[in-house]
């Protein structure tokens, strides 16, 4: 089995739902947007779903320690969709393949530079594709490439497709309920 590597809420790489249990419950709808961002996309399936673009297999760690031979299984890998520090432009999120993307989904079907998501003053979302090898789909529609079409709106549950990546759009007030109903 492959497995990707997760440490936790860092930048750009996934993230385990149990990372966001405590912060939904305690505070308020805007104060977990301010700490953890606006939007969230939502990979279905265990770690081994996706499949590292390097040679190796990195390891899960929680806590820091691999976990015991199939200990950890996790329903869901949350990547936020924020700015980080590697882009200059406010709003804009890159997502791709490489470490130097806000979003780094390390999967071969995903582009070095793959797609990117607008975060609009109104709080909507928006995503163009950026001339990817095996595209950007939106409930299977295609996205245009940057520069060929307008981006395309995200809605609430939205499948979002990165070449064989399936991804769940989920603004965050949904996501917040959704980890607060699931936590228990």
């Amino acid at each position: 089995m492959t497995q990707v590597e997760v440490v936790g809420p860092g930048p750009g790489g996934p993230c385990a739902l149990e990372d966001f249990r405590d912060d939904a419950r305690a505070l308020t709808d805007e104060a977990f947007a301010a700490r953890h961002g606006r939007a969230f996309f939502l990979h279905h399936g265990a770690l081994g779903d996706l499949r590292p673009a390097r040679r190796g297999q990195p390891t899960v760690l929680v806590d820091g320690e691999p976990p015991a031979a199939g200990a950890v299984r996790l329903d869901f890998l949350v990547f936020p969709i924020r700015t980080s520090s590697k882009t200059n432009s406010p709003g804009f999120v890159s997502i791709g393949r490489t470490e130097n993307n806000d979003i780094v989904i390390n999967d071969v079907s995903v582009s070095k530079f793959h797609a990117f998501c607008r975060l609009n003053g109104d709080g909507s979302v928006v995503i163009l594709d950026s001339g990817s090898s095996n595209g950007t789909f939106v409930n299977d529609i295609a996205v245009p490439r940057h520069g060929s079409g307008e981006p395309v709106h995200l809605s609430t549950g939205d499948t979002v497709r990165l070449g064989t990546v399936r991804l769940s759009f989920l603004p965050h007030a949904a996501f917040r309920n959704m980890v607060v109903q699931l936590g228990g």
